[in-house]
């Protein structure tokens, strides 16, 4: 990633995919395996788990807000190859940041004793320096893809099938006792492609909305429509910490609910969201804008309810997939975002309308596609909710069999 960000610097449209693909390749590597990390640091039957993944995807939203205010005011001010060549510094102060601790993990991150990660390959070296060389090998194939958008768009739902087959082949082949556990996570791999295919409409439809319809004047100053998007990870700095008191405190009360649960609340919250800005549209003023707030309030719910459902995510998997498959799963459970936001971008198509010369034609046609949008998408959402409160009783017989080997 460190150097992605520094070809990025570069001022030529080949180095700015090249480098795109280099993060897209460190990203890869780094975010399965850090999660995977993590998981490590505690027992499957610690009561502190949610809440420590709660915290870590407060650091990765800091983060994002302070890139988006230190990177994006030097981008904008200076030129975007010194906002480019500021986060390659964050990235390798990072790195070093990183290595300079290593002890303090001990042996919690390090292959398993009966890794094949050792073993030979036909070419003669270690499938550990394979993987090393076949990283950087994909990173000109990456940068094709993203110059041709089109082909992407077609190999994807190829990509997408194969994946499933070989979870398909991967839970056939699992033991008995891994068999149930990887179910789980598949099922609810699902449920969140179904949630963040609704949260990221937050990057489009959300986005159109506002420039289109919401009076985005506040105190005097007058807010970009993509200004609103920083209310995510700022409302998840303010409340992460609440959830993640609420879940250690649960935790110690044995009264945390199970995964399911969780997943079902971020569901109801995110289809509530949508319900607060159809609300919102039908009060409306005459020029067709409505007030900010229930921008806000929208933003609100869907923060919480992805609090209530991402970091939940990652601890489920550290805590239910079989050691030997532990990062794999972690990198799918991230390929389904991908498939997710392909989703999202299906459903932004249901708000689209008619402009001319970036103007809309008819402001109160525009207001009721976007009404009508908003309706079918918090349906959705409220329909994912009840099937998987149907079927948590199922999922979290799991959940009380590993409580149950643990104690």
């Amino acid at each position: 990633m460190t150097i992605g960000h520094l070809v990025l610097t570069l001022t030529n449209l080949y180095a700015f995919y090249i480098g795109l693909a280099f993060v897209i390749a460190g990203t890869g590597l780094f975010k399965a395996n850090i999660s995977t990390l993590l998981g490590q640091l505690y027992d499957k039957s610690d009561p502190r788990r949610d809440s420590g993944f709660t915290i870590f995807y407060m650091g990765i939203n800091l983060g994002a807000l302070l890139a988006s205010l230190v990177c994006g005011y030097v981008g904008e001010t200076f030129g975007w190859h010194y906002g480019f060549g500021l986060a390659s510094i964050g990235m390798l102060s990072g790195l070093v940041t990183f290595l300079r601790g290593l002890n303090n993990f001990g042996s919690k991150g390090l292959p398993p004793k009966n890794s094949r990660l050792n073993d030979k390959t036909a070419l003669g070296i270690s499938r550990e320096y394979l993987i090393y060389i076949l990283s950087f090998l994909s990173v000109p194939l990456f940068a094709y893809f993203m110059m041709h958008e089109n082909l992407f768009d077609q190999a994807l739902p190829l990509f997408g099938v194969i994946v499933l087959s070989w979870l398909f082949v991967l839970t056939l082949k699992a033991k008995k006792e891994e068999r149930a556990s990887l179910l789980v996570i598949f099922v609810l791999m699902f449920f969140q492609v179904a949630f963040f295919s609704l949260f990221e409409q937050a990057g489009s439809s959300m986005t159109l909305f506002t420039e289109r319809h919401v009076n985005r004047a506040i105190a005097g100053f007058t807010l970009t429509s993509s200004q609103f998007q920083a209310l995510n990870p700022l409302f998840i700095l303010l409340f992460g910490p609440v959830f993640s008191w609420l879940w250690t405190t649960l935790g110690k009360k044995n009264r945390d609910p199970y995964p399911p649960a969780k997943f079902i609340l971020a569901l109801i919250q995110v289809a509530s969201g949508f319900l607060v800005l159809k609300v919102g549209i039908n009060l409306a003023n005459l020029a067709g804008y409505t007030s900010a707030s229930w921008l806000v309030l929208a933003y609100f719910l869907h923060t919480t309810g992805e609090i209530c459902l991402s970091p939940v995510g990652l601890s489920l998997v550290t805590k239910l997939a079989p050691q030997r498959l532990l990062s794999t799963l972690m990198g799918v459970w991230f390929l389904s975002i991908a498939f997710a936001n392909h989703l999202a971008g299906i459903f932004a198509k249901m708000s689209s309308v008619e402009t001319i010369e970036g103007h809309i034609n008819n402001t109160f046609d525009a207001l009721q596609k976007y009404e009508d949008t908003f309706s079918t998408i918090m349906s959705f959402a409220f329909i994912m909710a009840l099937i998987l409160l149907i079927i948590s009783p199922f999922l979290n017989r799991v959940f009380k069999n590993i409580e149950a080997k643990t104690r």
